[in-house]
């Protein structure tokens, strides 16, 4: 036998009550959503203040362990299928907020920025050539958009929007840290200090290192450990100067571990 159940009785002022709250949530929701689906303004409208981190395609970001935060920068393990998929479709936009180039980073791919779409005018800060990798330098960063420079050359700048996911920021030492190698010192070897820009450890004067492992960055200098031929378990630390205004002095990630000159620029060599 169908059961049958009491229908809610409410009054006419109680009815138009309930509807006109269904209606103002339905239009709050309404007028949320059109805001978060709102085009954030262009470049040109916005103010930039100065910054100095590298933006890079967050499936690049190298990892030694999983769920790792360094300096408030999270290292993201990403799978087969998110390689792919983060590895094409990166743009960046002109300062009227019309795309300027779209590419992607896989070999071989129709998108890919090194081969069949290559623009000439895009030569970005990462010379490695160990992966197929893109950083570029920051200048700048608004509420909405990221300004970097496309060209090593020329230093010509465009925008990143800080809300695609395919982009993410990071900064030196997060690279420094993760990235793995001995880094080589110059041809020209400074000697070890004891603080930045500070006096050189006089016993460690006439050592000569094959490589230094990192420890962590203070501005242009760098706190590393010195090896050498014989094992001398960590017994020469101190710091030395990896980076001089725009150049790399020390043969790392950003220019493939090639011994370093401290005459060349980290472009130089590609």
């Amino acid at each position: 036998m169908e059961k049958k159940f009491p229908l809610l009785k409410i009054g006419t002022r109680a009815a138009h009550l309930l509807l006109g709250i269904v209606s103002l949530v339905i239009t709050a929701n309404s007028q949320g959503a059109a805001a978060n689906d709102k085009a954030p303004p262009p470049p040109s409208q916005e103010q930039f203040k100065p910054a100095s981190d590298l933006i890079t395609p967050w499936r690049n970001q190298l990892c030694a362990f999983k769920d790792v935060r360094k300096d408030g920068v999270t290292c993201y393990p990403a799978t087969r299928e998110e390689l792919e998929k983060v590895s094409s479709n990166l743009t960046i936009y002109k300062s009227d907020g019309s795309v300027w180039y779209r590419f992607g980073l896989l070999g071989g791919e129709p998108d890919n920025y090194q081969d069949k779409n290559k623009n000439d005018r895009f030569k970005p800060f990462t010379s490695s050539l160990i992966s197929n990798n893109v950083l570029l330098r920051q200048t700048a960063e608004s509420d909405n958009w990221y300004e970097v420079e496309v060209n090593e050359d020329t230093r010509e700048t465009r925008y990143i929007l800080k809300s695609d996911p395919l982009w993410m920021k990071t900064n030196w030492e997060t690279w420094f840290t993760y990235a793995g190698g001995p880094i080589h010192p110059a041809r020209e070897q400074a000697p070890l200090r004891d603080k930045p820009d500070g006096n050189v450890i006089e016993e460690f004067a006439s050592v000569t290192y094959q490589s230094y492992r990192f420890l962590r960055i203070e501005g242009d200098w760098m706190y590393v450990v010195g090896t050498t031929r014989v094992l001398t378990y960590g017994k020469y630390k101190g710091w030395v100067r990896w980076r001089e205004g725009r150049k790399i002095l020390v043969g790392c990630y950003f220019n493939s571990y090639y011994w370093a000159d401290r005459e060349q620029a980290v472009g130089a060599k590609r």
